[in-house]
């Protein structure tokens, strides 16, 4: 075992010469037995070793026996031994978790302050291919997406590196390693529990694997190391692609194009799922849950419906309107109060909203008439001011210019494909009466549409500073 370990760790470069190298044990034999290990190498690669026990506090006194035995090991064998209570009930209690993941949460928090604390290079855990196995075929079974790899030999954690050089040997070999060595440890009886699902995987599936296969834990460890690889590189594909697919970006929010993400490939689509979920800091267990609905979001994308929107699990909102879609851990995606106005517009003078500015003024008549959308001009003396700039209000109705008949500002802004989350920042000119002159972007009308025939003309403008809002018109 002790080859296969150390191969494993040079192929995977996992520990250096003078590394600080942490180790959680949790005074089973996986822990214990990788303890021993690297006890042996201390002196070979100059390590300074540093044991971590975390007390869960959920199994009465046998918790606490963990504890004292994890202390006398690492008392007999010279290593440091840091040990902490974790508080996993209050976890529990404050987040609406289950015990295990309270219990994982707990207890990689306090390894990142650790890690912190002792300037660690890397820590390591006795995760071995029984493990591997275990998660591979409990993932697969539900359906994980990117989770599909199984456990990976490494990633970061804190400001270091969280290593597994177990990956590649099986539960009998590390049960045989300690027996060898002499070295006792401690059994978690709830590990024979048939209510936990990993339990009866590793009871009822794993032994008819290893009967098939007695090194089938290789066969998962070198799969994984391909699928984690593959992902690896298709990610950073997708992490550049995204830089072209996401028009807009805040803490809260991420509005993506639907055509630039649709013509991604799909392999590239699914990461992007993930990756838009990790810029919104969900946390990666939030995420593994979310993948069973990214066909969900796939499906709102190409459906022949412009607008739709999803509610997921955890406060995950997803609204798609027309050529744009918006994720938001907020549950109201449509536009806040602050970015509505309300404001007289002098003339000349200007009024400034969320995405740009109105400005006004009396030029010089140049008789060529308002070509632009963007641009509004009219006889000074033919509109009562002063002159308003504002949102939408409900029932909002206009006469496009040429037209006799109103029509509703919200079917303006349909048929202009205007997204929803947009249309209540939109601004709206309105005169004395509070009749609509002129929407930039969308219409002119009838009450706003005097030409002017005298030497001055009243000459509005709208300017953006968002191109998302002349994109859409």
């Amino acid at each position: 075992m002790k080859r296969t370990v150390d191969q494993f760790i040079q192929r995977h470069r996992l520990i250096q010469e003078g590394n600080t190298v942490l180790i959680a044990v949790s005074g089973g034999p996986d822990s214990i037995a990788l303890l021993h290990y690297l006890l042996e190498k201390r002196r070979v690669w100059n390590l300074r070793l540093v044991a971590l026990h975390g007390e869960h506090g959920l199994r009465g006194s046998d918790s606490v026996e963990d504890m004292t035995f994890v202390k006398a090991m690492c008392v007999e064998f010279g290593i440091e031994c840091v040990t902490e209570k974790l508080n996993v009930k209050n976890y529990i209690d404050e987040h609406s978790c289950s015990v295990q993941e309270a219990a994982r949460e707990c207890r990689y928090y306090f390894f990142e302050r650790m890690i912190a604390r002792f300037k660690a290079d890397v820590l390591a855990t006795g995760h071995h291919g029984d493990d591997q196995i275990e998660t591979m075929v409990m993932r697969q079974v539900r359906g994980a997406g990117s989770g599909l790899g199984g456990i990976p030999v490494t990633r970061s954690l804190g400001g270091g590196k969280l290593i597994r050089p177990f990956l590649n040997v099986s539960k009998d070999d590390i049960l045989l390693y300690c027996e060898e060595n002499g070295i006792p440890y401690r059994t978690d009886h709830s590990n024979e529990e048939d209510k936990y699902t990993r339990n009866r995987f590793r009871k009822q599936v794993l032994p008819f694997f290893k009967e098939e296969n007695p090194n089938v834990h290789q066969r998962f460890q070198s799969q994984s190391e391909w699928l984690h690889e593959d992902d690896s590189y298709l990610t950073g594909l997708a992490e550049e692609k995204l830089s072209g697919v996401i028009t807009e970006r805040t803490k809260k929010s991420i509005m993506i194009s639907v055509k630039a993400f649709l013509d991604m490939p799909i392999p590239l689509q699914r990461r992007a799922f993930h990756l838009i979920l990790n810029y919104l800091s969900i946390d990666n267990i939030r995420v593994q849950a979310l993948s069973i609905h990214r066909k969900v979001f796939i499906d709102l994308l190409v459906q022949a419906n412009p607008s739709g929107h999803l509610d997921f699990p955890g406060d995950l909102f997803v609204e798609r309107s027309y050529d744009v879609c918006l994720f938001s851990t907020e549950r109201d995606t449509k536009e806040t109060e602050g970015d509505k106005v309300d404001e007289q517009l002098p003339v000349p003078g200007m009024v400034t909203f969320k995405r740009g500015k109105i400005k006004a003024s009396v030029q010089e008549n140049d008789r060529a008439g308002s070509g632009s959308l963007w641009v509004f001009k009219s006889d000074p003396g033919h509109l009562p001011l002063p002159l308003t700039v504002r949102t939408r209000k409900n029932g909002d109705r206009v006469v496009p210019k040429g037209m006799t008949g109103t029509k509703k500002l919200k079917d303006l802004f349909i048929n202009k494909k205007v997204p929803r989350h947009l249309r209540d920042s939109w601004p709206v000119v309105t005169d004395r009466e509070d009749r609509i002159i002129w929407v930039p972007g969308i219409v002119h009308t009838e009450t706003g549409s005097a030409l002017p025939k005298k030497d001055k003309m009243l000459y509005l403008e709208c300017e953006l500073d968002d191109d998302s809002f002349r994109e859409v018109t």
